[in-house]
């Protein structure tokens, strides 16, 4: 007993623990496993020589191709299993060496050795390590799956069917073409991706060049930021600030809905679009469950069909707003099979449902019509909640369209600026005035500077031009003449006191 009692105590098995206390090693017997090593990847399993034409079969066992041709014609099995063979099994082999003559990946550039786990190509038969396969063909991250049947993954010779081939050589290309790069010239850049076209299409934040340049080895360093492009869509919709008003003609009467296009945008763009074109016209009500919700807006009427209005989209992601909930009666949202899976059905409440919120868009309230809402929920029902008299949606009309207003003011805008650029051409196609000097006046002709003004008050003749000092006195005296104004007499009265 004393403070250091534990202080040998290990926290992990020593390898004489592993041996003789606890039976994980065993012992090697003497059989063929202590006399025999395992073979090359490189040397033939026939004659136990370096290959010079390397082949390979199914399984993984390389052989020569001048000693495998000849033992196959005359015997017609596998040299190790026994198994039936064919000269067809055979694959060929294709082997890359380095700058010193070994056998290497053409990916990973890893030297191949007993230790490393190789794979071959079937269809084509190109060398890899398997990691590179397994980076490139089978991980799901990527996006590429292996095809054909694979063997023993365990076995370091596993041959795998691929049609991907090409991909990976690719990527050795690419990996060549940065290496000189790297080693002829500078990767440093300043130029960065192509700007918004315009200041609405700005986003607040940057591409992200400049740190994925800077932290991944393939890509060109770019040292100046720039905004990223935000889509039209979403530039369309944040101008959106005002409601959309819809009156849908069911059988029990008329529900009259306000859109809430200044929240949820594009649901309610989707929305639109099939009431403008008449989607929803003479679709029933599929689902009616008494104090929960009735839903509709499936073509088929069985709840499994319906695609959304967007062109070459059959559905569309979520809109979730903190101001909006699943909150009174009459709520109108979109009914889906997950997220991001709106199509075109909705479904509109009987009661609060808040279990609902951040799972089902909400896109509008019903503001008229509550006595319609009430007789559709009384209305019968069988086992599978589906009402026994069709509830149908006759047609929407559309009172009130945020998105055709903004289309109408953008039209405007367009025709009056391509207006206004023909009068800009029209004025750039008339004759510009001469000009004969500089400075102010200096469109006026000299002729007409010369000529006599025809103010009889200067008393000048036009006929008679005057040079000199004769024009000078001549023009001075007629300007003191008419500054003199002429006397008025009065005749009689006040007048106008110029007298006094």
């Amino acid at each position: 007993m004393g403070k250091n009692q534990h202080s040998k105590d290990r926290l992990f098995v020593t390898a004489t623990e592993w041996a003789t206390l606890y039976g994980g090693k065993k012992k090697e017997s003497a059989g063929a496993s202590s006399k025999y090593k395992k073979l090359p990847f490189d040397c033939c399993a026939l004659s136990l020589q370096p290959v010079e034409h390397p082949v390979c079969t199914r399984d993984g066992y390389v052989f020569d191709l001048v000693n495998i041709v000849p033992f196959v014609r005359k015997h017609g099995v596998h040299p190790v299993s026994g198994e039936k063979m064919a000269l067809k099994d055979l694959i060929k082999l294709h082997f890359h060496k380095n700058g010193d003559g070994k056998y290497h990946c053409p990916v990973t550039f890893k030297v191949f050795n007993d230790h490393v786990h190789i794979s071959a190509i079937a269809t084509t038969g190109n060398v890899y390590a398997h990691d590179a396969i397994k980076e490139f063909n089978i991980k799901a991250s990527t996006g590429l799956k292996a095809t054909g049947k694979p063997t023993d993954d365990d076995n370091p010779s596993t041959v795998r069917a691929s049609t991907d081939t090409k991909l990976i050589m690719d990527e050795v290309s690419k990996s060549d073409m940065l290496a000189l790069n790297k080693k002829y010239g500078s990767v440093l850049s300043s130029d960065a991706a192509s700007d918004p076209k315009d200041q609405s299409h700005t986003a607040h934040f940057s591409t992200g060049e400049v740190s994925r340049s800077f932290t991944a080895t393939h890509l060109t360093v770019r040292t100046k930021n720039t905004a990223a492009a935000l889509d039209d869509d979403i530039v369309r919709y944040r101008r959106i600030k005002e409601k959309g008003y819809i009156r849908i003609r069911t059988t029990y009467g008329d529900l009259n809905v306000e859109l809430h296009c200044n929240l949820t945008p594009r649901t309610c763009d989707n929305f639109m679009r099939h009431a403008y074109s008449g989607y929803y016209n003479n679709t029933i009500f599929h689902r009616n469950i008494r104090n929960f919700m009735i839903q509709g807006g499936d073509p088929t009427g069985t709840g499994t069909g319906g695609e959304s209005a967007f062109p070459g989209v059959s559905q569309f992601n979520d809109e979730f707003v903190p101001q909006l909930s699943h909150k009174g009666r009459g709520v109108v949202s979109m009914a889906n099979s997950g997220p991001n899976t709106n199509k075109s059905q909705f479904f509109i409440t009987y009661r609060s449902c808040p279990h609902l919120d951040r799972k089902h868009t909400i896109f509008g309230q019903v503001v008229g019509g509550l006595d319609t809402l009430l007789a559709m929920e009384r209305a019968q029902v069988d086992d599978t909640n589906h009402p026994t008299i069709d509830i149908k949606i006759f047609d929407i009309k559309i009172f009130k369209d945020p998105f055709k207003d903004l289309e109408e003011k953008d039209e405007q805008v367009r025709s009056e600026k391509k207006e206004h650029e023909k009068e800009i051409e029209a004025t750039k196609d008339r004759p510009q005035p001469k000009a004969h000097s500089a400075g102010v006046g200096k469109y006026i002709s000299p002729s007409t500077k010369r000529g006599v003004s025809s103010n009889p008050t200067f008393g000048l003749s036009s006929e008679t031009p005057l040079h000199g000092a004769a024009r000078t006195s001549n023009i001075s005296s007629a300007i003191d003449q008419s500054s003199k104004k002429p006397k008025t007499t009065s005749s009689g009265g006040f007048g106008d006191f110029s007298s006094w």
